[in-house]
C-alpha cells in the first residue's frame, strides 16, 4: 500500500492511541522502507494482553479496527516510559511491531498516516 502522511501533526499535538504512524527503521535494514504501525501505549502506561486481549493499565481498549477474533499475544507487561510510545501493527500474529522493539521515541515518528493512495481499488482513509 501506499499512503499519504501529515508529517506536520505531531508538531501541533502528541501521538493518540489509535493513529497509524510511520516511524523511521531503526534496525539498520537498508534496503527495506519505513514502517507503519498504529499506537496502542502511551507515556507512563503498562500494556498488557493476557489472553489476547490488549489491556491498558488493566483496562481493554477498543480496537475495533482489527478483525474480529484478533489475538495480541505479549510474553511480558510493557511499561511504557516517559517520551515514547508503543506501536503494535494491525496483522498481529505477524507484525514486527513494539513487542520485538519495546517503546519507540517520539522524534522516530515521521508522521501520522491519513489516506491509503494505491492501490486504487483501497484508496481510502485510514
Amino acid at each position: 500500500d501506499r499512503v499519504l502522511v501529515n508529517r506536520l501533526s505531531y508538531r501541533l499535538h502528541d501521538p493518540r492511541r489509535g493513529d497509524v504512524v510511520v516511524l523511521k527503521r531503526f534496525d539498520g535494514n537498508a534496503t527495506e522502507r519505513d514502517l507503519i504501525k498504529r499506537v496502542i501505549g502511551l507515556p507512563g502506561e503498562e500494556i498488557t494482553s493476557p489472553e489476547g486481549e490488549v489491556l491498558v493499565d488493566g483496562e481493554p481498549i477498543d480496537e475495533s479496527y482489527l478483525p474480529p477474533g484478533t489475538r495480541t499475544d505479549m510474553a511480558e507487561p510493557i511499561d511504557v516510559p516517559e517520551g515514547r510510545v508503543l506501536m503494535l501493527g494491525d496483522n498481529r500474529g505477524a507484525s514486527k511491531d513494539g513487542r520485538c522493539f519495546g517503546p519507540i521515541t517520539e522524534d522516530a515518528i515521521v508522521g501520522r498516516a491519513t489516506t491509503r493512495v494505491w492501490p486504487p481499488g483501497r484508496i481510502g482513509g485510514l
